[in-house]
């Protein structure tokens, strides 16, 4: 069993069911934070708490859907709850790819709800109480499709490019707060995002990807200064 660092306070992970998400999952745990872990797939969610606990870490699990209202409200009820959040980690992202116009309107707008619309949600939520207690942090994943426009990932990259303009103003903003905002813009990362796409191929292409906990460790150190 792997001894935790010390005790810490509440971490908030979306997307935790798998790749990043699971990897800040269990990495904070094994740091000694109070992780609560989000995503759509309860059962998914559920093997990562066993692997948590088995290791010594506190973890608590939220299956729900953040491209719902519903589900983004649910998170922050928890959060609330739970009390003082120290960290938030905006991980929850869904991909879609392909010409624009023979893309699914529904899955496109559902995606511009996950990656935008949850993600702007939780951070107005949460980080008063971070501003008023004067410590905490927010980790926004974005892409490194963030920089351009990508055609046939056109939604995609515009609603990662709203997550590092966000980020990035919002770290300015809240410079001197005790509140550090890190917005990561990961290459190609080896995680089931990019097998949900619909590009044959992309999710196995080795020579662009990076194993999720490889990117993991960089995003953290990032984060942590």
């Amino acid at each position: 069993m792997e001894v935790r660092m010390r005790d810490m306070g509440w971490a908030i992970v979306t997307g935790a069911s798998g790749g990043m998400g699971a990897a800040f999952t269990r990495a904070l745990a094994q740091r000694g934070h109070r992780v609560l872990a989000v995503a759509r797939s309860a059962e998914r969610i559920a093997r990562v708490a066993a692997d948590v606990k088995k290791n010594g870490g506190l973890v608590e699990t939220l299956a729900v859907d953040l491209a719902s209202a519903a589900g983004v409200a649910a998170v922050v009820d928890r959060a609330r709850a739970l009390g003082d959040i120290e960290l938030l980690v905006n991980n929850a992202g869904l991909s879609t790819s392909g010409h624009f116009l023979q893309q699914s309107p529904e899955r496109e707008i559902e995606s511009i709800h996950v990656n935008v619309e949850a993600l702007y949600t939780l951070t107005r939520r949460i980080v008063p109480a971070m501003v008023a207690r004067k410590h905490g942090g927010i980790l926004n994943i974005a892409s490194i499709v963030a920089f351009q426009a990508i055609p046939y990932w056109t939604t995609y990259a515009a609603t990662k490019a709203f997550v590092l303009a966000f980020g990035e103003g919002l770290s300015y903003e809240l410079r001197d707060s005790g509140v550090r905002v890190v917005t990561v813009c990961p290459g190609f990362t080896r995680t089931g995002l990019y097998a949900d796409t619909g590009v044959p191929g992309l999710a196995g292409r080795k020579s662009c990807a990076l194993p999720s906990l490889r990117m993991t460790r960089g995003a953290w150190f990032a984060s942590s200064g």
